[in-house]
């Protein structure tokens, strides 16, 4: 998709580069069977535990993580113990920490996941997802749809990227932020407000706080 570059290489997954450039950006996890069903000889770098996914020998799993077809792991990846990974693309040096979810996605070469980061791929209405491009938003007809992370772009612990989130080169979601839409190359999203902090004396076992205690 030449209107948005989010990857500057292939790296170690350049096999499959040629399939997934001919679709649209949204079309490439439902259409990640299909690219390891048509890009045959992996050669001695990668290997498959399992059908439908296709793991870089330099990759890293952690304990417990779930990894679910179709999947393809380029070098130097990881996904960190009580992981869930499902229909999505991990390119060279990208990294999913421990109890994270990632549905339906691609995350960009060198980009990062914090511990508990969820990258959510059903509407809660259950509606078609719609992608957030910089041209505007775009329609998938998909149920399904995750987040697309350009190269080295990070998300917080305990985010949270809304179906059809774009994050450009290098862009940052702080930890513990619901985040949808699409955000630029470098851009930092934030929620300006510090939680309140109470100087009140802590209350006594077994005694009832009501909302006028809280704000103390």
């Amino acid at each position: 998709m030449k209107e948005l570059r989010l990857f500057s290489s292939w790296g170690s997954l350049a096999l499959w580069a040629g399939f997934f450039e001919e679709l649209p950006l949204w079309l490439w996890p439902s259409h990640i069977a299909e690219a390891l069903d048509t890009v045959m000889g992996r050669g001695k770098d990668f290997f498959s535990p399992a059908k439908g996914i296709v793991i870089h020998h330099s990759a890293t799993v952690g304990p417990s993580a779930f990894l679910r077809p179709p999947l393809l792991l380029g070098a130097n990846c990881t996904v960190g113990g009580g992981c869930e990974v499902k229909g999505s693309i991990l390119m060279d040096g990208a990294t999913v920490a421990h109890l994270s979810y990632v549905g339906d996605s691609v995350l960009g070469n060198g980009s990062h996941l914090g511990a508990g980061a969820v990258l959510s791929n059903l509407r809660l209405d259950g509606q078609p997802v719609r992608i957030q491009l910089p041209m505007g938003p775009q329609q998938t007809d998909l149920r399904k749809l995750g987040a697309f992370l350009g190269d080295g772009a990070q998300v917080g612990c305990n985010a949270v990227l809304q179906p059809g989130t774009v994050l450009g080169h290098g862009a940052l979601v702080h930890p513990c932020l619901a985040f949808g839409g699409f955000l630029p190359d470098g851009a930092v999203a934030y929620c300006p407000e510090r939680p309140a902090i109470s100087a009140g004396k802590p209350t006594r076992a077994g005694k009832d706080v009501g909302p006028k205690d809280a704000e103390r």
